[in-house]
């Protein structure tokens, strides 16, 4: 008679703690590459934070700045335009307006405000009949919105307005604007004044 078979395969036996320490490292492995993956991914996750909070910081600080600028910008500005409606003003008492007398007072006046490029005065009707900016006179401006404002709201106070490209030279400029008034409170027109840091710190008049 045959003997019966009895037993697991001598090389089966010995092939099994082979499996167990290939399935090992291949665990193991699998839990470094899973670790190594994590630990770049947190990595990177804390690199975007950390950009991003820098990115914040800088334009917190940028706001800051602009609005410090603004606020001495329109403090000084606000001086000179008080002033120089102030002798208009006085002259409009005695008409006719003489544009060369205007313009000498707005060229004495600009230099005492280096942050302004220029100034001028708009008529009632919305041409420029004087303005530091020589190429600057005779422009239409009756469609800008600080002259279409001033024009309906009697306030005297100084108006800051978004930036926009002079018609006359092309240069980009912050508007700094005030009424005018006649002797009988009847609106006579606006005097406006450029401020380009403003320009350069927020990218965002006249003439």
């Amino acid at each position: 008679m045959r003997a019966g078979h009895s037993g697991a395969n001598p090389q089966s036996e010995s092939a099994r703690p082979l499996r167990r320490l290939r399935v090992g490292i291949v665990a193991a492995s699998l839990a470094l590459i899973t670790g190594y993956g994590f630990d770049t991914f947190r990595h990177i996750e804390d690199e975007k934070r950390d950009t991003l909070n820098a990115a914040v910081e800088r334009a917190e600080t940028l706001v800051l700045t602009l609005d410090e600028h603004l606020a001495r910008t329109v403090q000084a500005a606000g001086l000179v335009l008080d002033t120089a409606v102030e002798r208009l003003e006085r002259t409009l008492l005695q008409p006719p307006l003489d544009p060369q007398d205007v313009t000498a007072t707005l060229q004495d006046l600009v230099v005492r405000a280096p942050q302004l490029v220029n100034l001028g005065l708009i008529d009632a009707r919305g041409r420029v009949i004087a303005d530091t900016f020589a190429a600057a006179r005779g422009v239409d401006l009756s469609q800008r919105l600080y002259f279409q404002m001033h024009s309906r709201n009697p306030s005297t106070g100084v108006l800051l307005s978004p930036a926009v490209a002079s018609r006359a030279t092309g240069r980009v400029f912050v508007p700094l604007s005030r009424r005018v008034d006649r002797p009988d409170g009847r609106f006579a027109g606006v005097l406006y004044g450029g401020d380009r840091k403003s320009t350069r710190l927020n990218s965002s008049h006249v003439s």
